[in-house]
């Protein structure tokens, strides 16, 4: 552990990912290794938390998913949006020691790194990095897989029957859709859970990117209760759902992986990014 400790000191993550990959795949992963293995991915995927700090302190709020996009630059030819989605569900396992996680909150419940959905079973460590990485996993994303030059993803894009977004998102192999909607959610959990941590300029920034991204998940919710975004848009000719059954698959979709699981989940999912898509704009 004191060589992938070291390698990061030094900023050298492919030395640190080499050495916690090995460790985090074993029998003997804990939770430092864990974080470990997250910081690596996450020094991969370019986050520096010194560097995102001072950015979150001039953060243009009333548009943060530009301002993540620009701070958070990936190209086909780095592995920067892939780093943030494994980091992603390597975080998850970074439970407070005792914490009892429910089969229905489980993930990586077949691996050594077994984790859970719920926000408030991770330490304290794992919320604050949780802020940073879910910046980075929706700059990197969006970056690779939105259309820069219009600000639009192609899964929900202007124009596209509703039905078509979900099939798009439902059918979506690369799971960067799905990983687009948990980071969303991730943000405004971490966010939630360490404002109060934050000095008074990034708490402020932080603050007003929550009201302006919050809109959001209410859009998810009514694209699965009711097959529509507004009045003025024709109904989803896909299955609807319950409210309940909307709250539970709200709460899944915290995994990233989790659209491939069922259909409801995916219904949340479109609708959130109907919602990262509008507020891009």
């Amino acid at each position: 552990m004191n060589e992938v400790e070291n390698a990061l000191t030094r900023g050298d993550c492919t030395t640190a990912l080499i050495h916690s990959t090995r460790l985090y795949e074993s029998p003997y992963s804990d939770n430092r290794i864990r974080m470990l293995y997250v910081s690596s991915q996450g020094c991969r995927a370019g986050i520096n938390m010194y560097e995102v700090y001072e950015e979150l302190t001039n953060l243009n709020a009333m548009n943060p998913l530009a301002e993540f996009v620009r701070i958070f630059s990936s190209l086909p030819s780095d592995t920067k949006m892939q780093s943030t989605w494994f980091a992603m569900d390597a975080l998850q396992s970074v439970l407070i020691p005792g914490t009892v996680v429910s089969l229905p909150d489980r993930t990586l419940s077949q691996s050594f790194n077994p984790g859970s959905i719920n926000y408030q079973d991770l330490t304290s460590d794992a919320k604050v990095y949780g802020l940073f990485l879910s910046m980075a996993t929706l700059g990197t994303t969006l970056n690779r897989k939105g259309n820069l030059a219009t600000t639009e993803l192609d899964w929900v894009k202007v124009g596209v029957s509703n039905q078509t977004k979900f099939n798009n998102v439902s059918n979506d192999t690369s799971e960067a859709a799905c990983s687009i909607a948990s980071a969303y959610l991730m943000f405004l959990d971490s966010a939630g859970a360490i404002q109060n941590m934050l000095p008074a300029a990034p708490a402020a920034a932080v603050s007003l990117a929550v009201t302006t991204l919050s809109t959001v998940q209410t859009l998810g919710t009514d694209f699965c209760t009711q097959g529509f975004i507004n009045p003025l848009e024709t109904p989803n000719a896909a299955t609807t759902y319950s409210a309940l059954q909307c709250s539970e698959a709200m709460r899944r979709l915290r995994y990233r992986a989790s659209c491939a699981e069922s259909p409801v989940i995916s219904m949340i999912a479109t609708g959130i990014l109907i919602g990262v898509d509008q507020i891009w704009q």
